[in-house]
């Protein structure tokens, strides 16, 4: 029901079943490599009894020295919004105890992992959407306010790839069509993500 993706590496489908409600992803990269996350829908949430439902989006990581679990909401996705990307900017050890999510944290209880071989994990939690709208997303999830032309071309990145990762499918999923040309989702995040980092550092990059 849902995709992974950590911006330049190749779709996560190692999912773990938590509930009926829940799963965890384990990003099986160093912190240090997750810049961007994308997470997307590959089958419509269902609506039962007409209550519409989204999937919250957590991050947990472990705390340099620690071998505690640390979380924080990172956003949502929904029917009508089936993919999102988010960047990643972990809290200093000072601010953990402020930014983590303890209604997450119990969601997903709490675990220990080895420090030495700590990952991050990615929880999704399916959830009334009404219940999701009122929570904020984690200040170190957020991008920097830019001027009105990059929040317009922000805009046009999302509203791109939402569209596109509307389409997508596992492997497994895809029928063979000699006239079709297929990309694979990696390279078009690599390329959100490129495009985002020389916007941010210069908004008139594109006039060269």
């Amino acid at each position: 029901m849902f995709g992974c993706v950590v911006a330049g590496k190749p779709l996560i489908t190692d999912v773990t079943t938590v509930s009926d409600t829940q799963c965890l992803f384990t990003l099986p990269y160093p912190p240090g490599e997750v810049k961007h996350l994308v997470m997307f829908l590959t089958s419509p949430l269902p609506n039962p009894g007409g209550v519409e439902l989204g999937a919250a989006i957590y991050l947990g990581y472990s705390a340099l020295g620690s071998a505690e679990t640390h979380w924080m909401y990172l956003g949502h996705v929904q029917n009508n919004k089936p993919s999102a990307i988010f960047k990643i900017v972990l809290p200093s050890s000072e601010s953990n105890s402020s930014t983590a999510s303890n209604a997450s944290a119990a969601q997903f209880g709490t675990q220990q992992q080895s420090i030495a071989t700590a990952n991050m994990q990615v929880g999704v939690s399916i959830e009334p959407q009404n219940e999701i709208n009122q929570r904020s997303a984690d200040v170190n999830s957020s991008v920097s306010t830019l001027d009105s032309f990059s929040q317009f071309c922000r805009a046009t990145l999302e509203n791109l790839q939402n569209y596109v990762m509307s389409f997508a499918v596992t492997q497994a999923q895809m029928t063979p069509n000699p006239n079709e040309s297929f990309i694979p989702m990696s390279s078009f995040v690599k390329w959100v993500t490129n495009f985002e980092r020389k916007l941010q550092q210069n908004p008139n990059f594109w006039k060269k």
